[in-house]
């Protein structure tokens, strides 16, 4: 398919759709660097802390926190579309970021440590898969398809199962990437003389 066609530059901007999403909800959370109440002590993008480590891959985002906090660590993909933003992800769409974040989650590297995954997107995400890692986080036995496809796909034994279930977080439904650069600004503004341009936030 020629570089220039449609359907090519369609998913050109898809993808630099997702790239500014993921941008502005970095910037946005690197502001706490500067907030010595919060705790964050660094950031890495596109990868883990340390660098290496099993499930990396699934790893767009990883803060680093001080000795003391709720978290040692906070991991997060992200999720950004275009379309279909109407429609809930299943299990199938996301299975190879909650398996990417389960091997993550049993490599020696975490081990003792505090670890919170998220996963960050504006669609929503369906009500069956949420209950289904509610339950199983509970200590319950959750049932149904997408029970047996995490079960199958996660491949931690149930002890495991559970305390990894209890790490997971989705964070669906956020809003779109227009509201987001604009809360990115107005972030930036409390730390900047006079409101920030366009330019300078992408600077």
């Amino acid at each position: 398919m020629p570089s220039n066609s449609p359907k090519s530059n369609y998913l050109v901007r898809a993808s630099r759709a997702g790239d500014r999403f993921h941008y502005c909800w970095a910037a946005r959370r690197s502001l706490l660097l500067l907030d010595q109440n919060s705790g964050l002590e660094r950031i890495v993008i596109e990868g883990d802390d340390p660098a290496g480590t099993n499930g990396e891959y699934s790893l767009d985002m990883t803060e680093v926190y001080r000795d003391g906090f709720d978290f040692d660590l906070i991991k997060c993909q992200f999720k950004y579309s275009v379309e279909r933003v109407s429609e809930s992800f299943t299990f199938s769409e996301l299975k190879d970021t909650i398996v990417g974040f389960a091997e993550n989650y049993r490599d020696p590297a975490n081990k003792g440590k505090k670890v919170h995954y998220l996963i960050v997107t504006n669609r929503g995400v369906s009500s069956e898969l949420k209950s289904c890692v509610e339950i199983t986080a509970a200590g319950g036995k959750a049932k149904g398809r997408t029970a047996n496809s995490l079960f199958q796909n996660v491949k931690l034994k149930r002890d495991m199962l559970t305390a990894f279930c209890a790490t997971l977080e989705f964070r669906d439904m956020e809003d779109d990437l227009e509201t987001q650069f604009q809360k990115l600004r107005a972030k930036s503004a409390s730390y900047l003389a006079g409101s920030p341009t366009v330019q300078s936030i992408y600077a």
